[in-house]
């Protein structure tokens, strides 16, 4: 799923954790990382283990591990959310991961 526009980012999240998400919890990130790219500019990128949840068609979801990278913005002395992606990290692929 991608959604553009705040109005639909937050319709969708709202209907989200208001019903397939709405027992679900998020834990303590396992790593955070931030980086500047820009002068008012910082790329976050965390590792956050989730429970588990009973998808629309009723199957239920395995607590997994999430990568969260959300680019935020800094404007008029706040800093915003600008883009967010999510993903479910693969177990399996983490545990024969080339890069390590």
């Amino acid at each position: 799923m991608c959604w553009r526009g705040k109005p639909r980012v937050f319709l969708a999240h709202d209907r989200m954790h208001r019903t397939t998400f709405k027992d679900r919890q998020w834990h303590d990130a396992e790593t955070t990382e931030l980086r500047q790219v820009a002068p008012g500019v910082v790329i976050v990128t965390e590792a956050v283990p989730m429970d588990g949840f009973q998808s629309p068609d009723g199957t239920q979801a395995l607590p997994n591990r999430n990568m969260l990278t959300l680019v935020f913005v800094h404007r008029d002395g706040r800093w915003l959310v600008a883009k967010g992606h999510n993903t479910v990290i693969d177990s399996q692929a983490a545990a024969h991961d080339p890069g390590k």
